[in-house]
């Protein structure tokens, strides 16, 4: 199903690709079976084509079968993803994270070379490598690392000064800029589980409809406290996106940054609805940003070391909070609520609660004619059209009469099974 849907809608999604350039040394090359090299960004690849944006912003469609090699940073994605799984996990080692930084600056991510330094240290305070990589020293039994005015001082000494301060570590991932003010460790796994996100999100997604490579990296800042986030008010209860810059934003507590995964998932969505269409995301379904977010905040469950990632786990406790107060919200108002209008509903919990069940039965269907439909949804959503009508346009009347009453359905044995 999945190259039945990238092969139907490449056509359409390559004429809404930006003519953007990649940074200078974040190319991808593609070499062709003649021996020229294609350089640019990896946009979108089928079983049969490869949509890159080369250099000097053209769109050149290649055929996989005369190319001879892929190399550079979307080439490399899904092996950068499993080193980055294995460095940040509970098991992962100083030597790992070090051989992952050099592996990085060979691969197009020098952006995040220093990070991987930083977390070889986090696992080993005393491995050296690392150390001489980021400019430390060894003074009288204490290691002295430099600072931003050209001084060194005692590392002891520089970690009060930034806790002090609230000075952010600021940490580039391939998808996102992570600024977080808290320790060392909560900041590398906070940027760490951002990029994870995108990568199962994007795979996830992509099972549907071929959704572009996000050019642009995801805008992170995460507070720490909820104080910090909302010094007027402190009302902030989930982490938010920004509605004009697309920010991503939230706060820590005692266990890390409150849902990360639901405020990054949302602001993925919107950047990536923003990319294809060129607009600002501005017909984005209230219900689709909601569930969005909460769908990948349920897959992804915290560890001693990076959350696990699970697709279809289930927030049976969610489900059964969408059927309080008289059932569920009425589905075609829950379809009908623009973008960040959930919050404004007579039970906007309820209303929460409703859209992650919807969109997690929606995925749920055994049907691949009915998960071919959500693609074509999910196609009108990245071109910012995801109201009520392209929803009802998407499903066939024959499945569109039960909908509701099987949605129900679902919510209802969902919780049953959890009971029993």
């Amino acid at each position: 199903m999945r190259v039945f849907a990238l092969c139907l809608c490449l056509t359409a999604l390559m004429a809404a690709a930006p003519a953007q350039e990649p940074e200078v040394g974040t190319e991808d090359v593609v070499t062709l079976t003649s021996g020229k090299e294609v350089k640019g960004v990896i946009l979108l690849q089928n079983a049969k084509e490869l949509l890159v944006i080369d250099t000097l912003g053209r769109e050149r469609k290649l055929q996989v079968k005369k190319i001879k090699s892929m190399r550079g940073p979307r080439a490399d994605y899904p092996t950068y993803l499993e080193k980055l799984d294995l460095v940040y996990s509970a098991r992962g080692t100083a030597k790992e994270a070090m051989s992952f930084a050099l592996w990085c600056r060979r691969h197009g991510f020098a952006a995040e070379v220093n990070m991987h330094y930083w977390r070889a240290l986090d696992i080993d305070p005393n491995y050296a490598p690392a150390r001489e990589a980021l400019g430390h020293r060894l003074g009288v039994n204490v290691w002295e690392v430099p600072t931003p005015s050209g001084s060194r001082m005692a590392e002891v000494d520089y970690f009060a000064m930034r806790a002090e301060k609230k000075t952010p570590w600021v940490f580039a991932t391939a998808h996102a800029r992570t600024k977080i003010s808290g320790s060392l460790h909560d900041a590398l796994i906070a940027a760490t589980t951002t990029e994870r996100l995108y990568g199962h999100m994007l795979h996830h997604l992509r099972q549907f409809s071929p959704v572009q490579e996000l050019l642009t990296p995801l805008q992170v800042q995460i507070y720490p406290s909820r104080r910090d986030a909302y010094p007027e008010s402190g009302e902030a209860k989930r982490g938010w996106v920004e509605p004009f810059t697309g920010e991503v934003g939230t706060w820590l507590d005692g266990e890390g940054a409150v849902d990360l995964p639901y405020a990054a998932a949302r602001g993925y969505l919107r950047a990536i609805i923003r990319q294809t269409s060129k607009g600002e995301a501005e017909g984005l379904a209230g219900w689709l940003d909601e569930a969005i977010g909460s769908y990948f905040q349920v897959c992804l469950r915290p560890t001693e070391g990076l959350p696990d990632y699970h697709p279809g786990r289930l927030d049976v406790d969610l489900l059964e909070r969408a059927l309080q107060n008289d059932g569920p919200i009425d589905l075609d108002t829950l379809l009908g609520i623009g973008r960040d209008g959930l919050g404004d509903s007579k039970d906007p919990d309820g209303a929460y609660a409703a859209a992650y069940g919807l969109l997690a039965w929606l995925w749920s269907q055994e049907d691949p004619k009915r998960l071919q439909d959500f693609g074509k949804y999910l196609e009108s959503a990245l071109d910012d059209l995801s109201g009520q009508s392209q929803f009802r346009k998407a499903y066939p009347k024959s499945f569109q009469r039960k909908m509701e009453e099987n949605w129900i359905d679902f919510l209802k044995k969902s919780v049953l099974r959890r009971d029993n």
